[in-house]
C-alpha cells in the first residue's frame, strides 16, 4: 500500500514539473528566475560546429569569456544568446571588434548596445544587465539593417525578457 502511494505522489510530481515546464516551453531560462521570450518564428537551432565558427568570426572574443549559449534562425536574421563567463560588464564593454564602423549607440551601467556592418551583413550587439551579477550578451546579423533596429534594440530585447 506504501508502494502504491509513493508511485501516485511521484506520478503527480511528474506531471506537476512537466505542465511547469510546457509552460514556459517558449521561454529559453537565461538566469535563475530570468527569461527570454523570442520571436514565434524564431526557429531554435542546435550549437553545431558551424553555428559556432560563425559566431566566433562575426563576433569575436579573443579571451573566450562569451559562451554560445543559444542560436536562432529566421530567413531574415540569426540571433545568438550568450553567457559571459569570467569576466565583468565594463570588461565586456571595453572590448572592441575588429569591425570598421563598430560604434558604441548605448552606454551605460545596465546596457551596452553597438551596431557595425561588414561587407554586405549588418551586425547588431547588446549586452544588458539582468541584475548586479548576471548579464546576457545578444548579438544578431541580418541582411537587411532595418531588421535589427526593429527587432533588436536594447529596449526590444528587454522587452522579451522576464523575472519571475
Amino acid at each position: 500500500m506504501l508502494k502504491k502511494i509513493t508511485v501516485l505522489l511521484i506520478g503527480l510530481l511528474l506531471v506537476n514539473v512537466t505542465g511547469c515546464q510546457q509552460e514556459k516551453s517558449n521561454s529559453i531560462i537565461l538566469t535563475n528566475n530570468a527569461y527570454f521570450h523570442p520571436v514565434e518564428e524564431n526557429l531554435i537551432y542546435p550549437i553545431e560546429e558551424n553555428t559556432l565558427n560563425t559566431f566566433k568570426t562575426l563576433f569575436p572574443n579573443p579571451d573566450n569569456t562569451i559562451i554560445l549559449y543559444k542560436h536562432f534562425n529566421n530567413e531574415d536574421y540569426n540571433l545568438f544568446i550568450a553567457l559571459p563567463y569570467k569576466t565583468s560588464f565594463s570588461q565586456l564593454t571595453n572590448f572592441k571588434t575588429h569591425h570598421a564602423g563598430s560604434k558604441a549607440i548605448i552606454s551605460d551601467e545596465s546596457t551596452y548596445y553597438r551596431k557595425s556592418k561588414n561587407d554586405s551583413i549588418f551586425m547588431a550587439e547588446a549586452l544588458i544587465k539582468i541584475n548586479e551579477e548576471k548579464f546576457v550578451y545578444f548579438s544578431a546579423y541580418a541582411q537587411n539593417e532595418e531588421k535589427l533596429d526593429t527587432l533588436f534594440t536594447p529596449s526590444q530585447l528587454r522587452k522579451k525578457i522576464t523575472k519571475q
